[in-house]
């Protein structure tokens, strides 16, 4: 589809071009540099994290060790103190600022695409979102949250990994094109009480205490209350206040883009080891109140609060010679409450509408390498959703269903000869009224020497429809037609080159996607190509990170495609200021444009374009001021750049640049 004028092309081209360049240069200086880099970097402690972090495990479903470089993934990761240094504030930010990732707001939520896929109002279901190895989404929509509603507060997190790719085959449902795993701190970590407080733009206020403690005992303890208030953005990026915007063509019809009149949210986050049990409590909520103007005398509105809560105990031992074993519950609780009134002259009323959902989950894993040259690891999982609950207009009417899910895993790791291993998984699911779904997956692995790493994987993943998403291609409440679900087969190749303080990694990816979820727009195949690309580089003090990601989707029979950017393009920047306690972060992300569509309640729809869009932030960061005070000073979108998707591709009026301060202490 053609996209703007010629000229706007052009400027979107240069702009691209200028982020492309800027990574291709990175890589291009960090390689020529690598030789000495590498003695620079033995002292340099900016190093260290990286490779600390290449020789520790990687925290899966169910605790067992697994290093980065042996999953069957290109698997990008941000630690701690990435997320100190740029000051990213939700879990969708941080993301945002990982390879392939993308994001779009709408006055409500953060929605999340990745590989090809996603959009306005499209929930992040086809990620499987972990926790410290507990699974964080709900069981109604299937979402992550990611805005200010996000279940984590990014200051508690350790570091987050992303392995993108057919990731059904040993994690389930959800991980259907990828698992995001939240590694979070620790109680020694912390040591003490923290406390941090800020202000910034759109009303904002933020406040947040923490206590960690090893005891003498052995146990180790994390607590931290989270609670925060704005204007009702749900995060730094959106940019939509109040407006009428005429609708091309359909006059006297309107676009409303709303009027946001407020949030607040609260987080608990409880984190316990007592010798080989775990627990984990994880609770979020967030109120947000939009008014919509429908005519100068008529004014609806809504009012929208979203609870989410998970209680996790696990078991971890060993047993016998090879045998590893975790067992692990969950209890999952998700609620979501909207009021709307309306001021119609002569037709006042006050309308309600929900979600219920909770679950509890079983899950037993195994691991056994008693076997010369194999790592076996076994996982039977069960999950019952207890509550799914549709509230429609009143109390009274309601649509309640219950499911239950029970599969089956296993996964071994070969290998096969001196640095050559492979990987092969399949995992069996079934769930209420719907037939048994496979979820292959293999993977070879070669590792010539400590720098260099090459992966081949092919996998199959599998996903069934949520319960909104089988109402929508129903024909009626009463009758839901229960459809079989989505099927992604993915191959990808991926080389990775580490030295000293450099790390390089290509990945080349190609899906095909089966009867993906459609409103009767979508095609019912989806074929995707793409390349990506990262970059990071660490040299006395500095910190330069890149990526950049080329999406070439395509249908059969020649139907249009939306919400796929063709171009993905990132740089972040990390400088000492004079000392390691002054830093300078500079991120900048660039989406390329693409085509987009809005449904409106008379079923039409309408097509438009979205320009590309480059948004760069700035972040100051003092370090241990005054003793055990630190300082936070961000700008984000500095240039004030608009975000045209949320209007049909109009810029909105509002100023979207935000600026915040924020300052926090430790005491031991």
């Amino acid at each position: 589809m053609e996209m703007g004028s010629t000229r706007a092309r052009r400027r979107r081209f240069k702009s691209w071009g200028l982020v492309g360049g800027a990574v291709a240069a990175l890589m291009a200086v960090a390689a020529q540099a690598a030789e000495s880099a590498d003695a620079a970097t033995v002292a340099d402690p900016l190093v260290l994290p990286m490779e600390q972090l290449l020789q520790t495990d990687v925290v899966s479903a169910a605790r067992f060790a697994r290093q980065v470089t042996d999953a069957a993934s290109a698997v990008s990761v941000l630690t701690a103190e990435d997320i100190r240094r740029y000051g990213w504030r939700t879990l969708g930010e941080v993301l945002d600022h990982m390879r392939g990732i993308y994001l779009n707001t709408a006055s409500d939520y953060v929605y999340m695409g990745s590989r090809g896929i996603g959009g306005i109002k499209t929930m992040s279901g086809r990620l499987l979102l972990l926790i410290d190895g507990v699974v964080a989404n709900d069981n109604f929509y299937e979402q992550t949250f990611l805005g200010y509603d996000n279940l984590i507060d990014p200051a508690l997190i350790e570091r987050i990994e992303y392995a993108p790719g057919a990731g059904s085959a040993m994690y389930g449902n959800n991980a259907f094109l990828g698992v995001i795993n939240v590694v979070t701190r620790r109680g020694r970590g912390v040591d003490g009480l923290e406390a941090a407080v800020s202000v910034g733009s759109h009303a904002d206020r933020y406040g947040r205490l923490t206590w960690g403690r090893r005891l003498e005992g052995g146990s180790e303890w994390l607590a931290s209350l989270t609670v925060h208030r704005n204007d009702g953005t749900p995060s730094l990026d959106y940019d939509s206040d109040d407006q009428i915007l005429p609708y091309p063509g359909r006059d006297p019809y309107y676009i409303y883009t709303g009027r946001l009149e407020g949030a607040q949210d609260a987080h608990l986050f409880v984190k316990g080891q007592m010798g080989n049990w775990g627990l984990t409590v994880l609770g979020m909520t967030r109120q947000q109140r939009i008014a919509w103007p429908w005519a100068p005398d008529w004014v609806d509105t809504d009012t929208g609060t979203d609870s989410l809560g998970v209680v996790s105990l696990a078991h971890d031992d060993t047993y016998g010679a090879g045998w590893r074993a975790t067992q692990r519950a969950v209890l999952g609780r998700y609620q979501f409450r909207a009021a709307s009134s309306s001021t119609f002259p002569g037709e006042d009323f006050i309308a309600f509408a929900g979600t219920d959902g909770a679950w509890w989950l079983l899950d037993s894993q195994w691991s056994y390498d008693g076997i010369n040259g194999h790592k076996l690891v076994l996982d039977a999982r069960m999950r019952y959703d207890t509550m799914q609950k549709l509230w429609l207009h009143t109390r009274d009417q309601a649509l309640h269903i219950q499911t239950r899910t029970v599969s089956l895993a296993v996964e071994d790791q070969i290998d096969l000869a001196a640095g050559w291993q492979a990987t092969l998984g399949l995992r069996a699911e079934n769930r209420t009224r719907q037939p048994t779904t496979w979820s292959p997956r293999a993977a070879l692995v070669y590792t010539p020497d400590a720098r260099w790493t090459l992966k081949l994987s092919h996998g199959r993943s599998t996903r069934q429809f949520t319960l909104l998403e089988t109402l929508r291609q129903s024909a009626a409440l009463e009758a839901l037609t229960w459809l079989p679900g989505e099927k992604a087969t993915i191959t990808e190749g991926m080389a990775e080159y580490r030295d000293g303080g450099l790390r390089l990694l290509g990945s080349l990816y190609r899906y095909r996607l089966d009867n993906p979820y459609t409103l009767e727009r979508t095609p019912k195949r989806l074929n995707l190509r793409g390349l990506e690309l990262e970059g990071e580089w660490l040299w006395q003090g500095w910190q330069l990170r890149g990526s950049q990601t080329w999406q070439w989707p395509a249908a059969p029979l020649g139907e249009p495609i939306y919400d796929t950017p063709h171009t993905i393009s990132k740089l972040l920047v990390s400088a000492p200021l004079g000392s390691e306690r002054w830093r300078l972060g500079m991120a900048l992300r660039r989406t390329g444009g693409y085509a987009s569509v809005a449904d409106f309640s008379d079923d039409t729809s309408l097509v438009f374009d979205v320009p590309g869009r480059t948004v760069t932030d700035l972040t100051l960061t003092g370090l241990r001021l005054a003793d055990q005070w630190n300082l936070t000073l961000a700008v984000r979108n500095l240039f004030n750049v608009r975000n045209s998707s949320l209007t049909l591709g109009r810029p909105t009026d509002r100023n979207s640049r935000n600026v915040w301060l924020e300052v926090s202490t430790t005491w031991r």
